[in-house]
């Protein structure tokens, strides 16, 4: 796999953590800081991986 491939799965993956943190706590009606620091910490777990 190219390194071009990877970083475009890693993005996409980093993504789908961040959205679901941020769906969970809309779930369970936090408000609009609160959803984006539950996203955040959840993109936190999986960050980007520099080379």
């Amino acid at each position: 796999m190219t390194g071009m491939a990877w970083e475009i799965i890693n993005i996409i993956g980093t993504i789908a953590f961040a959205m679901s943190g941020a769906f969970i706590a809309i779930k369970v009606n936090y408000d609009i800081l609160g959803i984006y620091s539950l996203g955040f910490t959840q993109h936190l777990e999986y960050p980007l991986e520099s080379e």
